[in-house]
């Protein structure tokens, strides 16, 4: 809203953050659980990552901004589905995983 009161802003940007952070943590999992059955090796490790997406979800108003910002991006990278984009990496279930 473009009159909207700066605490006011700032809240909905949170709440948007944390919901993007826990949609990409969901999906990091969905990859996981796919990649699996196509053959994934090691996936614990990757489930451990997704675990610090919640993490950051739940603590987002708290992470220092660094971690804010990586965690950020990293929401980013996960919920583009742009498979045309520079430096598009390749989904989990396309190898073994390393």
């Amino acid at each position: 809203m473009v009159n909207e009161p700066p605490a006011q802003r700032r809240a909905s940007q949170l709440r948007e953050n944390r919901d993007r952070t826990h949609e990409a943590a969901q999906k990091l999992r969905h990859r996981i659980n796919v990649g699996r059955y196509a053959g994934l090796r090691h996936p614990d490790e990757l489930y451990v990552l997704a675990a610090m997406l919640e993490a950051c979800a739940f603590e987002m108003d708290r992470l220092p901004s660094q971690t804010g910002r990586a965690a950020l991006a990293a929401v980013r990278e996960l919920l583009d589905d742009d498979l045309e984009k520079a430096g598009h990496v390749e989904p989990l279930s396309a190898g073994d995983g390393h």
